[in-house]
């Protein structure tokens, strides 16, 4: 029997869901690392049977030569498409008719004895030329695509498909969530909830996973301590982004991260290119800082229909309590920016893009941080008045495409 998204956010995981995820998760690694790529230039949203392709009109096949070539709307050569012959692929493209899946068109002949090697072909060039609207169109319409990328300028075919429809589980459970705020017990059975969705998926094999070294595990809180190390290009752009918003403070090179409430979070080291999370003995430093962020959510809950600034505080102070306790091995950020997109939707203000705010709050105390939060959704909040096509935002792409390169 499938489970239901409710069985999946209230019942802790199987020994053999475990075992099946972190077995599907080592394999797909490679794909999973795209995750961390800036701009992604493969598609990583997937191909499914039942999805209807169609050809996007910006682009054109040339089937005049030996191999098929692309050309874009300007009429400039995007590239060849070897190992594809050209009489096959023009009758395929020809039966992209807008209505039939791509299962069904390719169980007809001639196309039948190359099912494999076409959908290898359409899924990896999904977004340009081979689109699925409608498949696109039906996620859009539960939860757009820019509340789960860095940027809103990007293909959502650039992100795993998995990861948008467990968003949107992640999202339909987080009232039950809520509910549990002002428990620790109950919020902690509620965060570990949310990553089994965000993970296995509201039918529980519906997978997302990380490449972080260390195998994921659905719904368990993370037993180790963690590091994050970031490289001189990647902390120039957080300075730049700093500069862009007129932020008056410096990112922290050495020292200790400490919340509000004095509860030490993380340790800053090697000239402010690495973050410590502390673990404890047996896990009671990680248990202190997931008590930090409980109050964080509960307050910010309590604003969201009566004080805007207080929302907005504790927004932030919750982010950043959530990046520095790094709950889990992998997969935080992605709910961490689901409930604060969701909170600050709920109050009207609109929603912000993934940009680098979780990077950024590694190396700021957390009252910088939180000022730095309140210019951030000032500069790049998303909503029907001022569109997503920011300028600060277009701003900051600009300058992560002209970061030094890694090696520099």
């Amino acid at each position: 029997m499938v489970p239901s998204a409710r069985q999946i956010f209230e019942t802790p995981a199987s020994a053999e869901q475990i075992r099946a995820f972190q077995a599907w998760e080592q394999r797909n690694t490679a794909r999973m690392l795209l995750r961390y790529a800036e701009f992604p230039d493969t598609s990583a949203f997937g191909l499914r049977p039942s999805d209807v392709v169609t050809i996007d009109r910006a682009m054109r096949f040339d089937f005049t030569g030996h191999e098929p070539r692309l050309f874009d709307a300007n009429g400039t050569y995007v590239g060849t498409l070897t190992n594809a012959p050209v009489d096959l692929l023009q009758s395929f493209v020809a039966a992209l008719d807008g209505k039939r899946s791509i299962a069904a068109i390719c169980s007809e002949q001639p196309f039948a004895p190359h099912a494999a090697s076409l959908h290898a072909l359409v899924e990896a060039l999904l977004g340009r030329p081979f689109l699925i609207r409608a498949s696109l169109d039906e996620l859009e319409s539960q939860l757009r695509a820019v509340e789960l990328l860095r940027f809103p300028s990007q293909s959502p075919y650039a992100m795993p498909r998995q990861y948008w429809e467990n968003s949107i589980a992640v999202r339909q459970a987080l009232d039950d969530f809520y509910s549990g705020a002002n428990d620790f017990d109950a919020f902690g059975k509620g965060l570990r909830g949310l990553h089994r969705l965000a993970t296995l998926g509201a039918n529980g094999q519906n997978y997302y996973g990380g490449a972080g070294g260390a195998a994921t595990v659905p719904g368990e809180l993370r037993n180790m301590p963690i590091s994050n190390r970031f490289s001189p290009r990647k902390k120039w752009i957080f300075d730049r982004w700093l500069r862009l918003l007129d932020f008056p403070s410096v990112l922290l090179e050495s020292g200790s991260i400490v919340s509000t409430h004095g509860v030490p979070l993380a340790r800053i080291a090697d000239h402010g290119s690495g973050c410590h999370h502390a673990y404890g003995r047996a896990g009671e430093q990680l248990a202190i800082q997931l008590n930090e962020l409980r109050v964080h959510l509960a307050a910010a809950c309590a604003a969201v229909e009566a004080d805007r600034d207080h929302l907005l505080r504790h927004c932030a102070l919750f982010h950043h309590a959530f990046a520095h306790a790094h709950p889990f091995g992998n997969i935080n950020n992605s709910i961490a920016m689901n409930v604060v997109n969701d909170l600050l939707g709920r109050a009207g203000i609109g929603v912000i893009p993934h940009l680098y705010f979780d990077q950024v709050a590694y190396f700021l105390q957390p009252e910088d941080y939180m000022r730095l939060f309140e210019r951030g959704v000032e500069a790049h909040v998303m909503n029907d008045e001022v569109g997503r096509d920011r300028r600060a935002t277009a701003a900051l792409l600009e300058a992560v495409a002209s970061a030094p390169p890694p090696s520099a």
